[in-house]
């Protein structure tokens, strides 16, 4: 168990609870026997999650927005079991609303 209470990001940085997306798989065998695999999820489409924290120099973001940002562009960290990314408030793409 964590003793951490709070994370409190810095500057315009942003803590997000990144969706989980299935990556699904198919498999296609060619005529020589060989398999191909091939995720069904596009790794260039931006991702999404929800922010649960802000630094104390964002101005266009709140907690619980779910925003959408470049899947590579993130920090990423796991607390508790719990996959965590942290994200520059410049590096978000857009809200959903």
């Amino acid at each position: 168990m964590s003793t951490i209470q709070k994370i409190e990001p810095l500057a315009q940085n942003i803590v997000v609870i990144p969706h989980k997306e299935e990556n699904k798989t198919t498999e296609k065998i060619t005529e020589t026997g060989f398999i191909i695999s091939k995720k069904t999820n596009n790794q260039n489409q931006p991702q999404y999650g929800k922010i649960i924290a802000i630094g104390p120099d964002v101005k266009n973001m709140k907690i619980d927005e779910i925003v959408l940002f470049k899947e590579f562009i993130p920090a990423k960290f796991v607390l508790d079991n719990k996959t965590f990314l942290i994200i520059n408030e410049k590096e978000i793409l857009a809200k959903l609303i």
